[in-house]
C-alpha cells in the first residue's frame, strides 16, 4: 500500500517495490510535488499497475544497466580479453549514442538508425555484428533481470554480414611454405602451426616442458594474451576442450629438436631475439612477408589452422578427431566452419561404394 503524505501544500507519497534483482537491496518508488491528494492517489495507483504488469518504475539508463552487467556477470564468465572487447564495443560505439536512454524508453527504430549510422561511418560489418551481439546479450539480461518487460532486440534486424571466404593452401603449397622459410626468424612458429592447427596465442605461449618427447605429444594449457592495459602475459586457456594433448608427427618433433639446439636455454618455446615473448602482430608481419617472399596464395596466419582442419578431413580422419586437436566444443563446430570440404568427401564415399557394389 502507498504511504501518503502532505508537506506544506504539496503530496507525495512512498511505494515498496520489493528488491533490486541486482543488489538484493529493498526498493521503495518516492513521488513528490502533487498539488492535491487526489492527483498523488492517481499516481501511485498507475505505478502500482505497471509493477504487477512487470513495468519497472524506475528504469535505470542503458549506461547504469550495462555497467551493473558488465561488472557483476559478464566480468566472471568470460576471459578478461574477451570482457575488454565486449566493453570497448559498449564504450565506444554505444554509449555515445544510446547510453543516456532508459532501458524502457529505447525502440526499435533508435536501434536501426543507431546500426545505419556506424554504416554511413564506415564501421566494418563484421564490426557491427559484434556489437550486436553484445547488445543483444545485454537487452536479453535486462529482460531476465525485469527492468524490461519487452526485449526490444526482438523486433531488430541486424546488418548484413558475409565472412570473408576462408583460404587454406593444399599439401604442396604446405610443403613448399616449410621448405621455403627454413632458416627464417619464425619458422618453428609456422611448423607448429601447420602440423597441429594450434591457434597464434597458443603457440607463443608454449613452454618447453609442455613437450612429452617419448610420447611425441604437446600439451596446452595457455595462451599469450593482450590485458586491459594491452600488456602481454600468458592466461590459462578459456576452458577443458581448449587445454588439450595433441599428437606431433616425427617431422615437427624434428624441428622442434633441431630448433631447441639452436635456440639459448630458457622457458619459452617461441621467443624474439631478446628472448622474450614474440610479439603476435610480429609474428604475424613476418609471416605475410615470407608469403610474399614465396610468391604464394595470400593467407592469414590463422588460415594455417584452418589449412591443417581440412587436410585432416580431406585425409579421412575421423572429425571427432579433428575437432579434439582443434580445441572446440563441440563437433557441430567442425562440421560448421568446415562445411566446404564435406562435398569432395562425399565424393571419395560414393567412390568407394562403387567399388563394394
Amino acid at each position: 500500500m502507498p504511504y501518503f503524505r502532505q508537506r506544506g501544500d504539496k503530496w507525495s507519497f512512498t511505494i515498496n517495490a520489493g528488491k533490486d534483482p541486482i543488489t538484493g537491496k529493498r526498493k521503495q518508488i518516492v513521488r513528490s510535488g502533487f498539488n492535491t491528494e487526489k492527483e498523488a492517489q492517481k499516481a501511485a495507483a498507475k505505478i502500482e499497475r505497471d509493477l504487477e504488469a512487470g513495468k519497472r518504475a524506475d528504469s535505470p539508463t542503458l549506461i547504469e544497466f550495462a555497467t551493473q552487467y558488465f561488472e557483476t556477470q559478464v566480468k566472471s564468465q568470460v576471459t578478461d580479453s574477451t570482457y575488454w572487447n565486449q566493453w570497448h564495443y559498449m564504450s565506444e560505439f554505444v554509449f555515445p549514442v544510446l547510453g543516456k536512454l532508459k532501458l524502457d524508453k529505447i525502440t526499435y527504430l533508435h536501434v536501426e538508425k543507431f546500426y545505419s549510422s556506424l554504416i554511413e561511418r564506415g564501421i566494418k560489418r563484421g564490426t557491427i555484428k559484434n556489437i550486436s551481439l553484445v547488445l543483444n546479450k545485454t537487452f536479453k539480461t535486462a529482460q531476465k533481470w525485469q527492468y524490461i518487460i519487452n526485449n526490444v532486440m526482438d523486433h531488430v534486424k541486424t546488418p548484413t554480414y558475409k565472412p570473408a571466404k576462408m583460404k587454406v593452401w593444399n599439401t604442396d603449397e604446405v610443403k613448399r611454405f616449410v621448405e621455403g622459410t627454413q632458416g627464417t626468424k619464425y619458422h618453428i612458429a609456422f611448423v607448429i602451426a601447420l602440423s597441429t592447427g594450434m591457434r597464434l596465442g597458443e603457440i607463443l605461449g608454449l613452454h618447453w616442458d609442455d613437450i612429452d618427447w617419448e610420447r611425441k605429444q604437446l600439451t596446452i594449457t595457455r595462451s599469450l594474451k593482450y590485458d586491459m592495459v594491452n600488456r602481454l602475459h600468458t592466461k590459462d586457456t578459456k576452458n577443458d576442450h581448449s587445454q588439450r594433448t595433441i599428437t606431433l608427427p616425427d617431422a615437427t618433433v624434428a624441428a622442434l629438436l633441431e630448433h631447441r639446439s639452436q635456440q639459448l636455454p630458457g622457458l619459452h618455446m617461441v621467443v624474439n631475439f631478446a628472448d622474450k615473448y614474440a610479439l603476435p602482430s610480429e609474428v604475424s608481419r613476418e609471416f605475410q612477408m615470407q608469403v610474399k617472399r614465396l610468391k604464394m596464395t595470400m593467407i592469414r596466419f590463422h588460415d594455417m589452422r584452418h589449412t591443417h582442419a581440412t587436410m585432416l578431413l580431406q585425409m579421412g580422419v575421423n572429425v571427432k578427431v579433428v575437432a579434439e586437436r582443434l580445441g572446440h566444443s563441440n563437433v557441430t563446430t567442425t562440421l560448421n566452419t568446415y562445411a566446404h570440404v564435406l562435398p569432395s568427401m562425399q565424393k571419395e564415399v560414393a567412390d568407394k561404394l562403387n567399388d563394394v557394389f
